[in-house]
């Protein structure tokens, strides 16, 4: 454990919890609303921390069957 605190967000998604699973599984879908691919790492905490704040909402509109828009952080 490194003593950062981990990024804890909360968003209600209006979705069945199957078809939000295909978001975070299907390439096809996940670049929906993610746009780009991610890597993770401890030393880029607040780089996360803005993205998951930018691409949660975003998960919500794809997943309730609409167009999230492109890209911000293309």
């Amino acid at each position: 454990m490194t003593g950062i605190a981990p990024v804890e967000m909360t968003i209600h998604v209006p979705a069945a919890p199957a078809d939000v699973f295909a978001y975070l599984t299907s390439p096809a879908d996940y670049v929906r609303w993610m746009g780009s691919e991610a890597s993770l790492d401890e030393e880029l905490r607040a780089g996360h921390d803005v993205a998951w704040k930018t691409y949660l909402p975003r998960l919500a509109v794809a997943a309730a069957g609409g167009d999230p828009g492109p890209d911000p952080h293309a």
